[in-house]
């Protein structure tokens, strides 16, 4: 019942207040930490490689060591540190905010402004040339794929492992974010955490995946969403990313590309400004989905 209590708790605190800034924000800090030991690789494919897997092991040692003790403490101490520990964990509120905020920018024709916007808060792709309907398709595209490294993952693993599972997973994923590219050292010092990140959100995407298709299916069939899913899932390079996207895609009739990468749902519709009202509308209701899903296995898991 704690578990659950903690879970339905750290989900109201970022429902109502989002996040921190980043200067007393864990992430920006592991951010940092990541990227001071990265200026200290050396060249050559295997010590890349190495480097590579003990900047992720250094994370998730100091991280989920002290963390794992906390589980020691009396249980009104546990409840009041898990609760705020595991929001900073992960962020619904800013993504959703982001991907409205650039809506409004495209509805009311500021485009460089909607370009900008969602270069600096959704994707790392070149955002210069992009139309509308491109802007749209990328909201859209990196909305739906977050919401599992952003909020299903740190849940997943903090029912199985608690607050160390949930911040390993976070370490993980911030370095995939940081190191994992396929172009200069990069190519082998990002690619343990790339792997690893992808092993952690397989389960995880899935579940996301699926609750976004029952999200929308008064828009679409659920059996006819989930085989068009699988058709689409995937054209990404990903193995997790495309679930999502395909999803969404699927759900909402849309044409998803990012150019020279991939095509999802290749007979689907150009994403117009307010695909994205609706992409947010059926991710908020999956992640409230997702989110009794999640506390109902913890009571299945460990009693009430």
């Amino acid at each position: 019942m704690i578990i659950s209590a903690i879970l339905t708790a750290s989900f109201i605190l970022d429902l109502f207040f989002g996040d921190p800034p980043n200067s007393f924000h864990p992430v920006a800090w592991i951010g940092q930490w990541i990227d001071m030991l990265w200026k200290k690789r050396l060249p050559g494919r295997f010590r890349l490689f190495i480097w590579g897997v003990l900047i992720t092991s250094s994370g998730i040692f100091f991280l989920s060591v002290p963390l794992y003790f906390i589980g020691f403490l009396p249980v009104l101490l546990i409840i009041l540190l898990s609760i705020p520990l595991l929001k900073l964990s992960f962020s619904l509120r800013n993504l959703f905010k982001a991907a409205g905020e650039i809506r409004e920018l495209l509805e009311t024709g500021e485009l460089d402004k909607a370009r900008t916007q969602t270069a600096w808060h959704l994707v790392s792709r070149d955002t210069t040339e992009l139309t509308e309907p491109g802007i749209a398709a990328a909201v859209i595209e990196s909305t739906s794929e977050n919401i599992t490294d952003s909020f299903t993952s740190p849940f997943f693993f903090y029912l199985l492992f608690g607050l160390a599972g949930a911040w390993a997973f976070r370490f993980v994923n911030t370095c995939d974010a940081m190191l994992g590219y396929r172009r200069d050292d990069y190519e082998w010092g990002g690619k343990f955490p790339a792997r690893l990140d992808d092993i952690l959100n397989f389960i995880p995407a899935r579940i996301t995946a699926f609750f976004i298709m029952i999200a929308g299916c008064k828009k679409k069939n659920l059996i006819s969403a989930f085989r068009e899913t699988l058709q689409s899932r995937n054209k990404t390079e990903s193995p997790n990313a495309g679930w999502t996207m395909a999803a969404i895609a699927v759900i909402l009739d849309l044409r998803l590309e990012k150019k020279g990468f991939y095509i999802i749902n290749e007979k689907g519709r150009e994403p117009e400004s307010g695909d994205i009202d609706d992409c947010l509308r059926i991710c908020k209701a999956a992640t409230i989905l997702i989110m009794i899903f999640l506390v109902a296995m913890g009571i299945l898991i460990y009693g009430i």
